[in-house]
């Protein structure tokens, strides 16, 4: 297997070794393996069976991992996304049971001022009618004062 080989299928193991030349990029990536199933030539590297599956295997999974870290990113960042919004809408909730609330308590003290006002009208009649009870009594008691003499 040529170096370029070797650095093509699992250059995700070993990304310090981009600016290196074939030969050291390839030992870099090698290194996850143990010495004994590979040896560098001038211009090949010579595997044992199955260490360039397990290198690829290797590559696989750590990209799976990766992929799996910037899913879970973006997913935290919507469920923040979501949450913020629930917590918008909320406080939207809020302002409006609060401008509800303002409303109804202004609504019920103009009611009680009119509640109030009718009330003191309806005194006020009735001390009128009291007060022209009383002259007439007065007035008649008067006569029969008089009458009297």
């Amino acid at each position: 297997t040529d170096f370029a080989e070797v650095w093509a299928d699992c250059a995700l193991l070993a990304p310090h070794a981009a600016p290196l030349p074939p030969r050291e990029r390839a030992e870099a990536v090698l290194e996850r393996l143990p010495a004994a199933m590979w040896r560098l030539g001038h211009t090949k590297a010579f595997l044992r069976d199955g260490a360039l599956e397990l290198l690829r295997a290797e590559a696989a999974s750590l990209r799976t991992g990766r992929a799996t870290a910037i899913q879970a990113m973006i997913r935290r960042k919507r469920a923040g996304s979501q949450r913020a919004a629930r917590a918008e809408a909320r406080r939207e909730e809020l302002r409006a049971v609060a401008a509800v609330s303002v409303q109804r308590y202004a609504r019920r003290r103009a009611a009680l001022g009119q509640r109030q006002a009718l009330l003191d009208q309806r005194a006020a009649a009735s001390r009128a009618v009291q007060a022209a009870a009383r002259r007439r009594m007065a007035a008649g008691e008067a006569d029969r004062r008089r009458g009297a003499r």
